[in-house]
């Protein structure tokens, strides 16, 4: 269904006028579409690495004892 290319939408302009006239459980559809369709994107190499490395470096302050852990129940 959302998978199929569409021809005559020439811009982004254009797909959004087209999505926002739609009904209301059909925009929401499309919406959800898009938006599950982002998980397919796969992330650009710096920024899956860039977070890598703050998860590498956080992690080393909780074994270090720089930082302690929170419960997240306590707040």
């Amino acid at each position: 269904m959302f998978g199929a290319p569409l021809p005559h939408v020439t811009s982004t302009a254009a797909l959004s006028r087209e999505g926002r006239a739609l009904g209301a459980d059909q925009h929401a559809a499309v919406a959800n579409a898009l938006l599950e369709s982002l998980h397919d994107i796969p992330e650009p190499r710096e920024a899956r690495d860039a977070w890598t490395a703050v998860a590498v470096r956080r992690l080393d302050e909780v074994r270090s004892g720089e930082v302690g852990l929170v419960d997240a129940d306590e707040h």
